[in-house]
């Protein structure tokens, strides 16, 4: 079967869980649906240690595995900072593929 699927501009990654994110950022790299300057934003960047486990791994992950180079454009903390449950929303933008 044939799609129609363009490059994306902007691509919010809210699925949180390690698994969820790498099946996600395959299918988009694998279907050329991120291309260099495509904005990729993620929800729960610090659900986990930085590049340990949740969507930070997968990013770095998928980031080897096709080559990819990107641009740290955004890191904000948000949620409620007196309590330990907070969240950081980070945007990249792709620079190179391959």
């Amino acid at each position: 079967m044939k799609s129609n699927l363009k490059p994306a501009f902007w691509v919010d990654i809210d699925v949180d869980l390690y698994i969820s994110t790498i099946q996600i950022l395959d299918f988009m790299f694998q279907n050329k649906l991120i291309v260099p300057e495509t904005l990729v934003s993620f929800d729960d960047w610090a659900g986990t240690e930085e590049y340990k486990g949740g969507e930070s791994l997968a990013w770095k992950e998928m980031c080897e595995k096709y080559s990819v180079s990107v641009k740290d454009i955004l890191s904000v903390k948000y949620g409620n900072p007196q309590t330990p449950d907070f969240h950081w929303k980070k945007v990249f933008i792709v620079e190179t593929i391959g």
